[in-house]
């Protein structure tokens, strides 16, 4: 019994001595005891949940008292930055950094004590601007049902209603999704150009961040259906002297065209309209009838000489305008369907040649009837008055034409004895085909599978990169599996893009019959990328085969050899290999004949042959064609 009263007294003499005192009157007290970690707290005074403010000030605030020599010798700002020091009182000091803080970085403030490491990390926010939209800028083809997408740098979006501004106006509503504002339009038209603007002062509701400048881009909606009839480009300059004869491709050959024939009382107001063509795409904006300084000078009726029909078997046709002077026209074509379009027409006795170098603007002024340069012409670009031609017809001006890059140009040539030159130039000036080309070489793009050739069923891994020249970030794109043959689409898939632009996504296939598929990329509905795939049952070879031609570019009828090499894959040759050998014609435009080549071959004991190709061709057309 006594030795167990023993072993509890010690316990409890053990458990006093850890537990801490209670301060009694007449005894010394010790100094109060904390934490290391508790020593010293620091905050930026100015700070959201979107990070620090980039002007903020950090807070220093000790348990024990501290001074500005210990604070100057002990703490550092990484990256380095130096700062400044407020005493407020013994134990709390403002450190104050001399400059702004960099945004979106991670700033470490260091501080030494005996030995030991105080650290604290601070994100500065992001700035506050509009990093994407969809559709992006300059975009075309956009479809008339979509959403209009403002991809912000933060989340928290205010309403946006009074900062936002479509024109042509259109009725909507906003849907706020994270750093996301969705403008759902009522109704868009079609074959309109749109310019969306946010307005500077647009923030964010918890934060003092605000857009310091407008942000503009601009789209153009697609039409839904093909038209009768279009022009490579919306405006013909003929010489007065010369047959008045308008191409155009037509879907129907056999349709008759009522054809007005709209004259301009004079050049400024032709100006006019071809420049808001350039700038919108729209030959104007209601009727015809409201285009000021236009009246109807006449009307046909035509059906078209049909030239020659390209390589997609569309059919390319001639009208003739017959009893027109020099003058500025604007010609109305229309069917029974009801469907009118429109073609701007330029009678003149100048020829005009002008191109943009890099530093140099080029300009060449002619008389169309002998072709001798017109000596004082003055030219006029975008308003700015470039100076007269040389006595050989040539103004050389000396610009940055960087400036120009993707803006509308508007030229003006006038001369003592001709009538006016008017002239545009713009995204709108590019025929359908080359439009659609023109918006994806606005693009760097990739893409790539992990093999060229799959089994009936398989799995395609896809890989790419998309981003705009412009340094704009792609967010999404939409990828569709593709039957090439039939244009059937086998499977679509959606693929968020990474921060540097690169996606990745994959398609299952099964029991493909189909020889060739495609891939299409497109970045809302503007193709940018094609990838094609075979498909086909297939043993791993024995052997490479290897070819190569002696000439890449020969003129018709010219001897061309290909060397064919076959090797097993340890390099030793592969003789007396039969192998089939054929060839093949394709072109831009025109006719073609050419009667190819069907043949078997067979590699002697080197394992290689020689084999003489056929060049001996047709073709009307002045491009090179290929084999």
């Amino acid at each position: 019994m006594k030795k167990l009263l023993c072993l509890i007294s010690l316990m409890c003499l053990i458990l006093l001595s850890c537990k801490k005192t209670d301060v009694l009157p007449g005894l010394d007290t010790s100094p109060v005891e904390y934490g290391v970690d508790d020593k010293y707290e620091l905050i930026a005074l100015k700070s959201d949940k979107q990070g620090i403010d980039s002007t903020t000030v950090f807070q220093l605030t000790s348990k024990e008292e501290i001074n500005n020599n210990f604070i100057k010798n002990n703490m550092q700002i990484v990256p380095e930055q130096e700062y400044k020091i407020e005493k407020l009182s013994g134990t709390t000091y403002n450190i104050i950094p001399a400059v702004n803080l960099e945004n979106d970085k991670i700033y470490q403030i260091v501080l030494n004590d005996e030995g030991y490491e105080y650290s604290w990390a601070f994100q500065t926010k992001k700035k506050f601007v509009v990093e994407s939209t969809l559709p992006t800028d300059r975009s075309g083809y956009v479809p008339s049902n979509s959403g209009i997408e403002i991809y912000f740098s933060l989340s928290g979006l205010e309403e946006l209603d009074d900062f936002f501004e479509i024109k042509p106006h259109v009725d909507g509503k906003f849907i706020y999704k994270n750093n996301t504002a969705i403008f759902v339009p009522d109704k868009l038209e079609e074959n309109i150009n749109y310019t969306v603007t946010i307005k500077k002062g647009y923030g964010l509701k918890d934060s003092e961040q605000k857009l310091e400048e407008d942000y503009s881009f601009s789209f153009n909606t697609k039409k839904e259906k093909y038209a009768e009839i279009y022009f490579d480009r919306p405006l013909t300059n003929i010489y007065e002297n010369n047959a008045k004869i308008i191409e155009a491709y037509i879907n129907n050959e056999n349709l008759e065209f009522d054809i007005n024939i709209y004259q301009y009382s004079n050049a400024d107001y032709f100006a006019e309209n071809i420049n808001d063509f350039a700038e919108t795409g729209k030959f104007f904006t209601g009727s015809v009838d409201d285009i000021e300084g236009l009246s109807l000078l006449n009307t046909i009726k035509q059906k078209p000489n049909i030239s020659y029909k390209n390589i997609y078997n569309t059919p390319k046709g001639l009208f003739e305008i017959p009893g027109l002077p020099k003058g500025y026209y604007l010609l109305e074509f229309s069917t029974n369907s009801g469907e009118k379009n429109y073609h701007f027409l330029q009678i003149n006795d100048m020829l005009i040649y002008y191109a943009l170098f890099e530093n140099q603007i080029v300009v060449i002024a002619s008389n169309a009837s002998d072709s001798k340069g017109i000596v004082d012409a003055g030219v006029v670009l975008n308003g700015e008055h470039l100076g007269f031609t040389d006595n050989d017809g040539i103004l050389i001006a000396d610009r940055d034409t960087s400036k120009y890059e993707n803006k509308t140009i508007s030229l003006r040539v006038e001369a003592k004895g001709f009538s006016d030159f008017v002239y545009a130039d713009s995204f709108y000036f590019f025929n359908y085909y080359y439009r659609s080309q023109y918006e994806a070489y606005k693009y760097i793009r990739y893409i790539d599978t992990d093999r060229p050739v799959y089994m009936p069923t398989d799995k395609i891994n896809v890989w790419g990169f998309a981003r705009h020249r412009d340094d704009k970030s792609v967010n999404k794109v939409r990828i569709e599996l593709v039957e090439a043959n039939t244009g059937l689409v086998l499977d679509e898939k959606t693929v968020d893009l990474t921060n540097i632009g690169t996606y990745q996504t994959e398609f299952e296939i099964k029991n493909i019959t189909s020889d060739i598929l495609q891939i299409n990329v497109y970045d809302n509905d503007l193709k940018i990328s094609t990838e094609f795939v075979s498909i086909g049952e297939y043993t791993k070879p024995l052997y490479t085969v290897k070819g190569e031609l002696d000439k890449k570019f020969v003129y018709k009828g010219e001897s061309v050899n290909y060397k064919v090499k076959a090797s097993f894959f340890d390099g030793y040759p592969v003789p007396n290999l039969e192998l089939k050998f054929g060839t093949f014609s394709s072109n831009y435009s025109g006719s073609l004949e050419y009667g190819g080549m069907d043949a078997t071959v067979k590699t002697d004991e080197k394992g290689e042959t020689v084999i003489s190709i056929n060049t001996n061709l047709t073709s009307d057309s002045w491009r090179p064609v290929s084999i």
